[in-house]
């Protein structure tokens, strides 16, 4: 229950709006690439990376609700001394003894290195170190946002020194030569990388899911970007991206099995997919319900939560013929594998199917009337964007 309250606390108040981004992204990242030039292109890499990062943020605060800012920048002050206390007194550096060791950040299911760093063995971020040259450099990045006019920017300040403390006590040894990030969404990834950058290590982010074009992924510089498809690189340009972007194979590997008794997969939809707007997404939601029982008579359906987002009332797909997963439950690409036909709204695991070659019926809404008129995904001959109503006859 608590959770559940948690949940609907944070998608109204705290959570980003994808379509305000979505709607006003692309003239703001112009705007601001525009009146900001001089600083994101500056041959001063300080500079150039420090206002790379600050823009990322900015933009991404115009997707927030008033709320959002006025808790994060309260919360922000209150906690800053604590954190830069606690870093203080507990942090510590760390040593990597052996050569053809790799940093990551965080390690899931989806995180696959590149095939040339497939003999490198990963070591997550464990600790954090910040010494008192460090603290002065980041409040003087700080201080740096003031002079451009922007006042309430505690939440900026508290998260670098969040992150960049995660980077700290690796830094300043030999035997590190690249650590990789799977986060392009995160601002404070350009300044990671200019603190890498002065102590010649290369920060190489690997796509962690689908990329569209959203003030989410702007301005951000790394050594390095490995993405999926080619088709990326036109959106992270646009977005005014600065890196050397590498196409990433990974590996999706769809079994052959009998078609007659293949599973349909059906990818829990997202309320943000129709614009927050709740009747259109309850309408939505019996239409789709409708369909599944109808399909569910002759072949079997399986409905997967989503395995963080989840706030799905499963009462209202309740059904003896419909199977409810737990998003958790199995690994993504098994799950594809078992499977002849996925059925959604907006995944990155439905962009995974096309490229294993699975079938995809997407079911029309806010989000895919626009990602449509220019991401690749829905180009592709096994993709097919339909109305819901129309489920059955498509399958």
């Amino acid at each position: 229950m608590i959770s559940l309250l948690f949940f609907n606390f944070r998608n109204k108040f705290l959570n980003y709006n994808q379509f305000e981004q979505l709607s006003k992204n692309l003239s703001q990242i112009q705007i601001h690439k525009i009146k900001y030039k001089n600083k994101i292109y500056s041959k001063d890499s300080e500079t150039r990376m420090t206002f790379r990062s600050f823009l990322q943020f900015k933009l991404q605060c115009k997707s927030r609700p008033i709320i959002s800012l006025i808790a994060s920048e309260i919360f922000s002050i209150i906690i800053i001394p604590f954190l830069i206390a606690y870093i203080l007194i507990k942090g510590k550096r760390c040593q990597i003894k052996k050569k053809k060791i790799c940093l990551i950040k965080f390690d899931t299911e989806n995180f696959i290195l590149p095939e040339k760093y497939k003999d490198t063995k990963k070591q997550i971020f464990e600790h954090r170190y910040l010494d008192l040259k460090n603290l002065l450099f980041i409040f003087r990045l700080f201080l740096m946002t003031f002079k451009i006019g922007y006042f309430f920017n505690f939440q900026f300040l508290f998260k670098l020194i969040k992150e960049l403390s995660l980077f700290y006590p690796f830094l300043n040894n030999k035997n590190l030569k690249q650590i990789f990030v799977f986060n392009e969404y995160d601002f404070t990834i350009s300044l990671t990388n200019y603190i890498c950058k002065i102590n010649g290590v290369k920060l190489i982010n690997v796509q962690h899911g689908d990329i569209i074009i959203s003030a989410h992924y702007s301005f951000l510089e790394v050594d390095s970007f490995y993405i999926w498809e080619k088709s990326y690189a036109p959106m992270l340009k646009k977005m005014q991206n600065l890196c050397k972007i590498k196409i990433f194979k990974k590996k999706r590997n769809l079994k052959k099995r009998n078609i007659k008794d293949g599973i349909i997969g059906v990818l829990e939809p997202q309320l943000m997919h129709f614009n927050y707007d709740k009747v259109k997404f309850k309408e939505f939601k019996q239409k789709l319900f409708n369909e599944l029982v109808n399909l569910s008579k002759k072949k079997k359906v399986i409905f997967r939560t989503h395995p963080r987002y989840s706030d799905f009332n499963l009462s209202e797909f309740d059904n003896k013929n419909l199977i409810i997963q737990n998003g958790k439950s199995e690994n993504a690409e098994k799950f594809l594998n078992r499977c002849d036909i996925i059925i959604g709204t907006a995944s990155a695991m439905m962009v995974d199917a096309s490229m294993m070659g699975v079938k995809v019926l997407v079911c029309k809404n806010d989000l895919v009337d626009v990602l449509s008129k220019y991401h690749f995904f829905y180009f592709k001959k096994n993709v097919k964007v339909i109305n819901v109503k129309k489920l059955t006859e498509n399958v």
